[in-house]
Parts: structure tokens; sequence; C-alpha cells
């Protein structure tokens, strides 16, 4: 029997702010399952007031293959929130063998609303743009952050952000 271990090859994540302070996401997620997985696991760190729409999500097949909501997740490609913060999807059934080091490669589409902090006249991005809560370690992550013209930042924003080796428990905080 193979031992269980997951962790993320890379996570790529592309976003923009937009001039009403909602953030549109993309994450695109490779990760290297070993062991009798199911499938795989986000959780979203949603904080009073905002607000998260999932739009959908597509696993990588000679191009993104979108999966299907299904809260029994019992045919591979399913995926349903467990609550009101957990996304689940099922990459393997009960009965195929134990993944032996297979990378899957995920798309994961959504969009946070009320992400900015207002204090007077200023506004606030303070956001984990990674999941600390999480079994692996995250090998490569890259963000790139684009926000709407009417978004004038007062400090200074990168293209590109990458970070090497996050730990489970690590995010990714950017504040801006």
């Amino acid at each position: 029997f193979a031992q269980r271990e997951l962790h993320w090859d890379a996570l790529f994540v592309t976003a923009h702010l937009d001039a009403s302070g909602a953030l549109s996401v993309i994450e695109d997620q490779t990760i290297v399952f070993t062991g009798d997985w199911n499938g795989g696991e986000r959780t979203f760190n949603i904080r009073p007031p905002q607000k998260l729409s999932f739009e959908g999500m597509s696993r990588w097949g000679g191009g993104w293959r979108p999966m299907q909501e299904s809260s029994g997740l019992r045919g591979i490609d399913d995926f349903a929130f467990t609550d009101a913060k957990t996304l689940r999807w099922r990459s393997r059934l009960p009965n195929d063998p134990p993944f032996d080091h297979t990378p899957m490669r995920y798309q994961l589409r959504y969009r946070l609303s009320r992400i900015l902090l207002q204090d007077a006249e200023t506004y606030t991005l303070d956001h984990d743009f990674a999941f600390p809560k999480r079994d692996g370690v995250i090998e490569r992550y890259e963000l790139r952050l684009t926000g709407d013209p009417a978004v004038q930042p007062q400090s200074t924003v990168r293209d590109v952000y990458t970070a090497d080796a996050l730990a489970p428990g690590r995010g990714f905080v950017l504040t801006i």
C-alpha cells in the first residue's frame, strides 16, 4: 500500500482587482498525489464582510475540461462545497489504484467581493493569495495581480510575485 503524500508542484494565481473592489481570481494548481487520495480540497479564508462567488473549475487533460458540481462527489471530476468555505473534488474512484507521484492540474475560478478594507478615504488590500490550511508544501508559487485603472495604489505593485517552498500553514499575504 502506498503511503499518502501530496504536495503542490505549482500554484499560479492570476488576480484582477476591479473598480468596485472585487477580486477575480484564477488558480492554476498542479497537485502531486501519492497514495489513496480521493481528490483535492481547498479551504477559503473568507472574512466578514467578504463574499465568495465560485464560478467553476476545470481539470487539465490535453486541454481544460470542465468539472461538474455534484454534492455526492461520486464521479471523477465532481466538485462540491462541503461547507461555506471548503471545496472538495474527486480525482480517483475508491476502487482505482492509488496514485503514484501522479501530477493532476486543476483550474479554480472565483470572485471575492468586498475585499478592500476602508480607512477614511483610503482602501487597503490585505489578502492571502495562497491557502495556509493544506497538507502539503507548495514548491513554486506565482501571483500576477492587475488592477482597474480607477484603482490607484499608493505603494509599488509588481507585475509578478513569487515564492518557493511554502510550507503547510504558510500563505502568501500581500498588503497594498
